[in-house]
């Protein structure tokens, strides 16, 4: 069943513990703001990801929309045709937290490559959020393959979970067996060299 970003309560809830879930959002674009992702690699070609904030229905907040990856193009000055649709949508996504840190928005490493349009080297939502004067949910959502208003999508699906802990567990396992054989061939061996009393 997927997470309802506008159900009561979803905005204070852990965050961590959606990642990877399906989820629904209604709400409308943010078209004061998009935000490119630098240096972003898709079939050997540089890019970025296009992130806009989705404006939820009955909740003074938003949520940053990963809608997927754009072209670079021949010049780093070139402006990437990114269109937000000013309209109410339902739209259909993942919880995803952002992508791993690197320098500040807040830095010279920050552009504006339009109006609108910032380029930055990392997501940061604090400072995202207080650029837009709307208080961002802890994650972010990446848009599903076959929704409408985005871009190349090709997400990989998250590591299974069970998977991973029965990994653990018998290498744990394996583990104990050998410090038991080891043990009971020790003690065979002492108690074989111990002397017998006269």
């Amino acid at each position: 069943m997927p997470l309802d970003l506008n159900a009561y309560g979803i905005a204070t809830s852990n965050p961590a513990a959606w990642r990877g879930r399906p989820l629904t959002a209604r709400g409308r674009w943010d078209t004061r703001l998009s935000v490119l992702l630098d240096n972003q690699v898709a079939a050997s070609q540089a890019g970025y990801l296009v992130f806009t904030p989705l404006a939820l229905d009955g909740c003074d907040c938003a949520v940053l929309v990963n809608r997927g990856w754009i072209a670079l193009g021949a010049d780093r000055q070139a402006v990437p045709a990114v269109t937000p649709i000013a309209t109410a949508v339902t739209l259909h996504g993942s919880a995803a937290p952002p992508p791993s840190p690197g320098v500040g928005i807040d830095t010279e490493y920050a552009d504006w490559l339009a109006p609108g349009l910032l380029r930055v080297q990392r997501v940061d939502l604090a400072a995202l959020s207080r650029r837009l004067g709307t208080r961002l949910l802890p994650l972010t959502v990446r848009l599903d393959r076959d929704a409408a208003d985005g871009y190349l999508r090709d997400w990989t699906a998250p590591p299974n979970r069970a998977d991973r802990h029965t990994a653990y567990a018998v290498q744990w396992f394996a583990l104990g067996t050998l410090v038991l054989v080891v043990w009971v061939a020790v003690a065979l061996k002492r108690r074989k060299k111990k002397p017998s009393s006269a």
